[in-house]
């Protein structure tokens, strides 16, 4: 009797120790699952797989090696073409003549501006420094509104007389006076002219004629 009893507390004593055992288990594995996931650690991974991504773009350029944009005269050209029949007033760039404008042109220029410009009303007019101006601006080129002024104060890449005109690109055309240049014009390649004549012919196109011209040039950044 002694031995069954001594066998049935050493059975129990086993089974809570057991059961004990089971208990500790399941409350770590809670607490294990329970605890917060560092989120810090996986966004600083995030980071520098940002960090690492590159965006280049497809054609890199060079900031310290730009290259120059290449030009086009045509544009040049197109200009002056689509001015073909506006007015003259002297002084005017391309703006449109109203009674206002005309009061304010005749102004400023009192002699060179006369009634005859008037007909030119409601019409976008030029004088020829103007129109030369305007043209050139396509291409980003600036000249002086003035034709003396341009022939002394703009960068040329070329420039001479009438005898080595090049004759396959687009320059300025000046003509010679008393006082320095005094008048100005497109020469468009090919033996084609367009100027702002005057009051009378307003711009107009026509043959190059070189005994009515002096010089001519080409200004950095054309070709």
């Amino acid at each position: 009797m002694k031995y069954i009893l001594f066998f049935l507390l050493f059975f129990l004593s086993i089974i809570q120790l057991d059961a004990r055992h089971h208990h500790h288990s399941g409350k770590d594995k809670y607490m294990k699952s329970s605890k917060p996931k560092d989120k810090t650690k996986n966004k600083e991974k995030e980071k520098v797989k940002d960090e690492n991504k590159t965006d280049k773009p497809k054609n890199p350029s060079n900031p310290s090696n730009p290259q120059k944009r290449k030009s086009n005269p045509s544009n040049i050209v197109k200009y002056a073409n689509d001015a073909l029949g506006s007015g003259y007033v002297y002084g005017s760039s391309g703006q449109v003549l109203t009674d206002s404008q005309y009061r304010e042109f005749k102004r400023n220029h009192p002699k060179e501006v006369t009634n005859e410009s008037r007909k030119w009303r409601h019409k976008k007019v030029y004088d020829c420094s103007g129109l030369v101006k305007r043209a050139f601006e396509q291409e980003g080129i600036k000249l002086p509104h003035n034709a003396d002024k341009a022939w002394r104060k703009t960068n040329w890449s070329q420039k001479g007389d009438m005898k080595n005109l090049p004759k396959d690109k687009v320059c300025i055309l000046y003509r010679q006076g008393k006082d320095g240049m005094k008048h100005t014009g497109i020469y468009a390649g090919n033996g084609k002219v367009i100027e702002a004549s005057g009051e009378k012919s307003g711009v107009i196109e026509s043959k190059f004629d070189s005994s009515k011209w002096n010089k001519w040039g080409i200004p950095e950044g054309l070709y």
